[in-house]
């Protein structure tokens, strides 16, 4: 017969006891953790970056608003960068630790104030030792770097050493692809470039982009929205328009005369005011048709005024028509205003950003 075992208190108390100072232990580092847990979500809260509007209950916002809102912001980032250091330094051995660190240095860039040379030489140099760890996944280094040479380009751009240009921002582009590889993230970056691309240069990247097996499904997304943009080149233009003092224009049926197409929206109502650029290069027979993509009615017949050349004022109502506009210019991801023209021919031989307006309209008139 197996006699039952009953532990002596010797016993129950050799093998118990690891036990209950352990749990002692746990119970009190719980404040503390907690404590670092919390401070952690104030640094992510503060250093989430906000977009700026242009615009605040319809209506533009003065240089003097934005500028304002630029510098807030910007005193924000350096609040986030301090938090961050000041999270690390508290606690270095926490699980956000090294996170902490990258935030501090991509903060302490978007924060640089302008003019002030000594904090954006302190934040390159924190940048700089970031990027440079091994310890650290090639996506956060990669982060930092570019948030460094953004800064850097900026900065010539303003300095007028080098030119805001597409190329500029392509040499970046490469540039990070040589230290970093074929990350998904450069993926990114190079959608975000594209965007600001003349349509051949744009396509390009959009084909690279769209056989990389790096790529996100959104940088994928938006590079097919720019192979489906130019591949509306070389056909008339299938869209029915409303125009605003009534009645139907149809784009497929605009021959004998350059048409250009300018598609604005009305929460940006600068976008409109962009045809004072180029409009005294007009071609004699050019019709300039305005196109008010989504907004209510009201507000579209309030803006059209601050068009100052004559044209065409059509308004693709959100909903249906919209959807239409959308479709059949290919929309998707585009920035607004964006320009499409039509030769005399009636067929569309070129797209792109209002400031390619010149070489769009040269090639046009071929």
């Amino acid at each position: 017969m197996i006699k039952s075992f009953r532990p002596s208190a010797a016993v129950l108390v050799f093998f118990l006891l690891p036990l209950l100072l352990q749990a002692q232990g746990n119970s009190a580092n719980t404040p503390g953790q907690g404590n670092a847990d919390s401070a952690w979500m104030a640094v992510s809260n503060v250093s989430r970056p906000t977009s700026i509007s242009k615009t605040a209950n319809g209506n533009a916002k003065t240089k003097d608003q934005l500028d304002a809102e630029i510098a807030e912001q910007g005193k924000r980032m350096q609040q986030a960068a301090q938090s961050a250091k000041d999270f690390y330094t508290a606690n270095p051995g926490h699980a956000k630790a090294l996170e902490a660190r990258k935030i501090e240095a991509v903060a302490a860039l978007r924060g640089a104030p302008a003019g002030d040379v000594a904090w954006a030489q302190a934040a390159t140099r924190l940048s700089k030792d970031f990027r440079e760890r091994t310890d650290v996944p090639a996506k956060d280094r990669f982060e930092v770097a570019l948030a460094a040479d953004r800064l850097a380009l900026t900065a010539k751009i303003k300095a007028k050493t080098a030119a805001d240009s597409t190329v500029e921002w392509q040499l970046v582009a490469e540039r990070l692809r040589t230290e970093f590889g074929d990350l998904p993230e450069l993926h990114d970056f190079s959608m975000e470039v594209a965007r600001r691309a003349d349509l051949t240069s744009a396509v390009k990247t959009a084909n690279e982009v769209t056989q990389s097996t790096k790529a996100t499904a959104n940088a994928k997304l938006r590079a097919q929205a720019i192979l489906d943009r130019a591949a509306l080149v070389g056909r008339p233009v299938n869209l029915k328009l409303a125009k605003v003092e009534g009645g139907i224009l149809d784009l497929a049926q605009q021959k004998d005369k350059l048409t250009v197409v300018l598609v604005w929206s009305p929460s940006d109502p600068q976008g409109l005011e962009s045809v004072k650029r180029f409009e005294k290069a007009l071609p004699k027979d050019t019709q300039l048709v305005y196109v008010a993509f989504g907004g209510a009615a009201p507000l579209v017949n309030r803006l059209k005024s601050s068009a100052s050349a004559p044209g065409v004022h059509c308004h693709a109502v959100a909903g249906t028509a919209s959807k239409a506009a959308s479709d059949a210019l290919k929309l998707r991801y585009a920035d607004l205003p964006c320009l499409y023209v039509i030769n005399r021919a009636g067929v569309l031989t070129g797209l792109g950003r209002v400031e390619e307006f010149a070489s769009l309209i040269a090639k046009a008139s071929r």
